[in-house]
C-alpha cells in the first residue's frame, strides 16, 4: 500500500485478516505451505494461522523465510486431541503437554508471532464432571497446572 501524506496502511489502523492452512489442508507441511503462501498474499491476506499437530509436520525457520518472502504474518494455532491435557490428568499426560505446548511456543517465537491461539487446558470437546463440594478444592488446585506450564514455558 503507497505511503504518504493522507495515506495510511491498513496494517497499522486494523486487526490483520489472516487464514487457517485447515482450509486447504490437514496435516500442515513445508511444501503446502510454500505453496500456499504466494497464494494468501498475492489475495491481501496480512497473515497466516499455522496450526501444529505434531510438531514435526512443518519446519518453523523454513515457514518463517517463506513469510518472510512474501511478506506474510504468522500466529500458531495449538491442536489439541484427546490425550492432550493440562487438568484433571496424570502427570505424564500433563508433562508430554507441557512439552508440546513449548513447541508451539518456540514456533511462535520462531515465526516472529506473539499468539499461540487454544484452547489449552484440555483436548477439544473433553468434559468431565466435579463431583458435588469438589469444585471448590478444584478451582482451589488450578493454580498448580498454571505454575507447572509457566516453569515449562520459562525454561
Amino acid at each position: 500500500m503507497p505511503h504518504g501524506p493522507g495515506t495510511v496502511d491498513r496494517r497499522e489502523t486494523m486487526n490483520p485478516i489472516g487464514a487457517n492452512t485447515w482450509i486447504w489442508t490437514s496435516p500442515l507441511t513445508d511444501e503446502w505451505l510454500s505453496g500456499l503462501v504466494p497464494r494468501l498474499s498475492a489475495w491481501g491476506f496480512d497473515l497466516v494461522e499455522l496450526p501444529v499437530e505434531d510438531p514435526s509436520d512443518w519446519d518453523p525457520a523454513s515457514a518463517a523465510a517463506v513469510l518472510r518472502e512474501h511478506d506474510l504474518g504468522a500466529t500458531v494455532c495449538a491442536v489439541m486431541p484427546p490425550g492432550r491435557e493440562l487438568v484433571a490428568a496424570d502427570r505424564a499426560t500433563v508433562g508430554a503437554t507441557q512439552r508440546y505446548v513449548r513447541c508451539c511456543v518456540d514456533a511462535a517465537a520462531a515465526l516472529g508471532s506473539g499468539v499461540v491461539a487454544g484452547p489449552l487446558y484440555a483436548s477439544v470437546g473433553r468434559k468431565w464432571r466435579v463431583e458435588a463440594g469438589r469444585g471448590r478444592s478444584w478451582c482451589a488446585n488450578w493454580p498448580t497446572p498454571c505454575r507447572r506450564l509457566r516453569s515449562t514455558l520459562a525454561s
